[in-house]
């Protein structure tokens, strides 16, 4: 066609472009590209029902580190988001902070009247125990002197303490007085930090958090009738994460199903299944969005293909089947089921030679031998 004439057939189709036609593929061609090829065979998926999902923290697996003093945060240990930490290990260090409203003449005051009323405490106690042998007071009463006593030595003890602090900041800083360690309380990896080396913090001022690894939960969102057949025939489960990378396969040993929920989600119209996943979960991030498919009991039969070997022709889903040594045929299929990195299709007989790495390569050659449009094949 020209301007003129829109609408009319500007020449006949790619040769390539036809299911079934031949086509050549070069050896030198194949040996510079990713190229395998297989024979195609019969086979059987198991029945799935899939749905989007989430990776979370299992229940407890995510917690905020606080400060249980006022306190200036130390240097040393100093964490960072991904740092891996084992359970007990020290994630920050904190000098605590006596009250910056009393100075130290007050201190020293204070310990100073304590300790008097700690002798005064004591020495009456002594003489009611005496009394008491002499049945001149009652037990009670020597009772509680001898409350008095320890409650006295408990309040000269912290005094002492930060008597001692208040001296170490004033000397040098943060010192050499009382720190605290803030313990992880399970193994896993430092998700956040919120606070500096250095910084005074309050009691109850977060500081970072921690996230458990291993074991996960996974939230999937599947229809209804798909939520109510996962139970007891549910097996294993298929992650598929964002970007295209190869998709991570659970077995039952490493898939527990934790709870289904009760209704159904009225804006997406699913149900969440919550499922656990344990062992080796390859980097599997916390917050994450993937694609899921558990895998049920039954299963498909029919012709199974690497999902490698289906290339997207224009919408159209297509294989290449290999004739002869550098000769090709296109061919159209349906693809019934997906299943991790096989799919189960129809359009093809068991026993023909299947491209499974490298169609997309013959694709591209078929096009370029074509030529322009008005040309020739070559």
């Amino acid at each position: 066609g020209s301007v003129k004439d829109p609408g009319g057939l500007v020449g006949d189709a790619p040769t390539g472009a036809r299911s079934g036609a031949a086509m050549s593929f070069l050896k030198e061609q194949q040996w510079r590209t990713e190229f395998a090829t297989a024979w195609v065979e019969e086979g059987s998926l198991r029945t799935s029902v899939r749905g989007p999902a989430r990776v979370r923290p299992i229940a407890g697996g995510e917690i905020v580190l606080s400060a249980p003093v006022d306190g200036v945060l130390l240097s040393e240990p100093w964490p960072f988001p991904g740092k891996s930490v084992k359970r007990d290990d020290a994630v920050l260090r904190l000098a605590v902070r006596v009250s910056p409203d009393r100075s130290l003449a007050d201190l020293e005051s204070s310990t100073t009247g304590i300790r008097s009323e700690l002798t005064v405490a004591r020495d009456r106690y002594e003489r009611l125990n005496k009394l008491l042998s002499l049945q001149a007071v009652s037990r009670t009463e020597v009772e509680r002197a001898r409350a008095l006593v320890e409650t006295q030595e408990a309040r000269l003890v912290a005094a002492e303490k930060d008597l001692d602090s208040a001296k170490s900041y004033r000397r040098d800083g943060l010192g050499s007085g009382e720190t605290l360690a803030i313990r992880a309380p399970f193994d896993g990896r430092v998700a956040a930090v919120r606070a500096t080396p250095g910084e005074a913090v309050a009691a109850g001022t977060a500081l970072g958090s921690l996230v458990k690894t291993s074991p996960l939960w996974l939230d999937v969102a599947l229809r209804p009738e798909d939520a109510r057949k996962v139970g007891s025939r549910q097996g294993s489960v298929i992650v598929q994460s964002p970007g295209g990378a190869a998709p991570l396969v659970f077995d039952e040993d490493h898939v527990r199903v934790v709870a289904d929920a009760p209704v159904v989600d009225p804006s997406t119209g699913k149900a969440s299944v919550l499922f656990e996943l344990s062992g080796d979960l390859l980097g599997l991030q916390s917050g994450i969005a993937v694609a899921a498919e558990v895998l049920l009991g039954g299963e498909i039969r029919g012709v199974i293909v690497p999902a490698s070997a289906i290339v997207d022709d224009g919408g159209v889903s297509i294989v290449y089947l290999q004739t002869e040594g550098e000769a090709f045929t296109r061919h159209e299929i349906h693809v019934a089921a997906r299943q991790g990195d096989v799919a189960l299709v129809t359009g093809l007989n068991p026993g023909a030679r299947l491209v499974t790495r490298g169609g997309a390569a013959i694709r591209r050659a078929s096009m370029l031998s074509s030529g322009p449009v008005e040309g020739h094949v070559h």
